[in-house]
């Protein structure tokens, strides 16, 4: 009899997750990828007959019993391996895992239809089939699977059930579509149709104009009732929020916020017209929001007429919102005089692990993969702390994959937490093992698309993954000008530099405009016509030119902008040490924001 290894991948993964306009897509769109992978790793271990103590057929993901897949909080990725015992068929494993996941999407798909949506039955059904043909990989979640005889060599057999699974999902099953004319497609997803009844409208949804969901769109948003999530603008709010706090102005916004909640709305006697995060209760919840649990645009006032325009048909609820809103308007000058506006930006942080293949690599057997994985599984434990305790909200994580939004004071701190304990936890005990963790970073407005922030942050991961990965990049994306970003090595300690920056720029050792001098000076160099043997004539100058500029603009500053001076090569690196003290520049003013700094 034979042993086999069973590769399983669900998909398509980033299209389920990244096709998300407002943060709620986001959360519950990985939350629910992760709770059906669950629901398909567990049908896996089942099938080989695991009673989740003794010993469990399941190599990656690395749960440590059965109950921890039924964790909530507990999160996998799209992939599972398992070693399936002898006398058991893996294609059979297969088959019913992808029937479990399937039924699983099909349970959330329900709950949110469940929520009294007005939508389009018919085409509702056609998108949400309860049994799938034998030969369908599978409607919304796609499952592949591979498997290969457990040979004596196990990285070989590794590898080869890989390159399997890799030529399986090249292979995807396209089954006949059910699209019809004049049915307009999903603003999510471009290849179906809207479920949404035409001319509804539906405050649950909170629909942009002209917005239209398929059944996925639809569960993203809906899915399990009123499950709020902390939105962009209310992390943009956060430094504000925590300078704040403690004055008596800002209670009485609270108050007055608190009482505009109450007020539900036309459609749905049950939703509020402001909507409030989960600070308290069953998982998911973002204790660290409690000073201020609300939906973050009332924060500023250029949003408020959106609270008003979703009540147009029903002039006694608007009268009431348009008097509640005044009293939360005179409640926010207060605070405002004080502290000033509100900040408009906040980070989308996507981080990943380095040489991870690596160290499978030298996993000889299936029970080093299983505790290299069981590593990866704490570490991600661990991630929500890390996020929680710097204001932030994390969106998913999973093994080395981490997503997360952050307020703009911490998310550099945060970064550099989540990269201690990847080390710790990864590396820790194991010389041989140099896993390292890349991060990404982009500084976005909140009013800015979604999706267009998250892409980038994903192109800071891989701009940070370049050379020697290990590394920070961080990206700036003013509304008033181009993108700027840096990469530097975590082992360069950026997080350390961008505070020596900030102190500077604080106390006023360095002018604000200091950073557009040095790149008007490392421009100038770009021209430099000279010689390839001049290069070093090139690098001496320019360090010469940026260390008089700096020392005339302040000769308290010289000690400490020597160092990062003499890692200058080429102008390129100068345009990076200017971007990098705008961005401490950025970082700063939410800083003072946080520390209470009045106006």
């Amino acid at each position: 009899m034979t042993q086999y290894l069973l590769a399983i991948e669900l998909g398509p993964v980033v299209q389920i997750i990244a096709a998300a306009r407002k943060t709620r897509d986001l959360y519950f769109g990985s939350w629910m990828l992760s709770e059906i992978a669950k629901a398909a790793a567990t049908s896996v271990a089942m099938g080989c007959g695991d009673d989740g103590y003794e010993h469990l057929a399941l190599v990656a993901p690395a749960p440590v019993d059965m109950n921890q897949l039924a964790d909530e909080s507990f999160s996998m990725g799209d992939e599972i391996l398992a070693l399936i015992p002898t006398g058991i068929d893996p294609a059979e494993v297969a088959k019913q895992a992808r029937n479990a996941a399937h039924a699983k999407w099909i349970e959330f798909a329900k709950e949110a239809k469940g929520t009294g949506v007005a939508l389009a039955s018919d085409i509702w059904k056609t998108q949400t089939v309860d049994e799938l043909p034998g030969d369908v990989a599978g409607e919304v979640v796609e499952l592949y699977a591979a498997w290969v005889p457990l040979a004596g060599d196990y990285q070989a057999s590794l590898k080869e059930v890989r390159r399997l699974l890799f030529g399986r999902n090249a292979c995807r099953n396209f089954p006949p579509g059910v699209g019809r004319g004049g049915v307009p497609k999903s603003s999510l997803d471009g290849r179906r149709e809207s479920v949404l009844r035409p001319g509804a409208k539906s405050r649950k949804l909170r629909l942009n104009e002209g917005e239209q969901l398929d059944a996925l769109g639809v569960t993203k948003r809906v899915g399990q009732g009123q499950m709020n999530f902390p939105s962009t603008a209310r992390l943009a709010a956060e430094p504000w929020i925590q300078g704040a706090q403690a004055s008596p102005q800002f209670q009485s916004l609270v108050e007055a916020c608190e009482s505009l909640a109450r007020v539900p709305s036309t459609s749905d006697k049950r939703d509020p017209i402001l909507g409030r995060v989960a600070t308290t209760g069953q998982f998911p919840c973002y204790q660290g929001f409690k000073p201020f649990p609300f939906e973050g645009t009332i924060l500023y006032v250029t949003r408020h007429h959106e609270f008003v325009s979703e009540l147009i048909d029903n002039e006694e609820t608007q009268a009431a919102v348009t008097h509640q809103l005044k009293s939360v308007q005179a409640a926010l000058k207060k605070v405002v005089s004080r502290y000033r506006d509100p900040g408009t930006y906040y980070v989308a942080m996507v981080a990943d692990g380095d040489r991870i293949g690596e160290g499978l690599r030298k996993c000889r057997d299936a029970a080093a993969h299983r505790e290299f994985s069981l590593r990866l599984s704490e570490f991600a434990g661990g991630v929500r702390e890390i996020v929680d305790r710097c204001h932030g909200a994390l969106i998913f994580a999973a093994g080395e994959d981490v997503s997360a939004l952050l307020p703009l004071h911490t998310a550099v701190d945060c970064a550099n937490r989540l990269r201690r304990s990847f080390d710790e936890i990864i590396n820790g005990g194991h010389p041989e093992r140099n896993a390292t963790l890349s991060v990404g970073m982009v500084i976005g407005h909140f009013l800015d698309p979604l999706e267009e922030t998250l892409a980038a942050a994903r192109q800071m991961e891989v701009v940070a993954k370049q050379g020697d990965k290990n590394a920070l990049a961080v990206q700036y994306r003013s509304r008033g000008g181009s993108p700027i970003h840096f990469r530097s090595s975590w082992e360069d300690e950026p997080h350390a530099e961008l505070i020596e920056w900030q102190r500077l720029l604080q106390y006023n050792d360095l002018p604000d405009k200091v950073a557009y001098d040095i790149r008007r000076t490392a421009e100038n160099y770009q021209t430099w016509s000279g010689a390839k043997d001049e290069e070093e004539l090139r690098r001496r100058a320019l360090q010469s030119d940026l260390h008089r500029l700096l020392t005339r603009k302040s000769s308290s500053a010289n000690a400490v902008v020597r160092p990062y001076i003499e890692r200058i090569k080429a102008p390129q690196d100068a345009i990076d040490l200017a971007n990098r003290i705008i961005i401490a520049g950025v970082i700063q003013r939410a800083q003072q924001q946080a520390d209470g700094d009045a106006a």
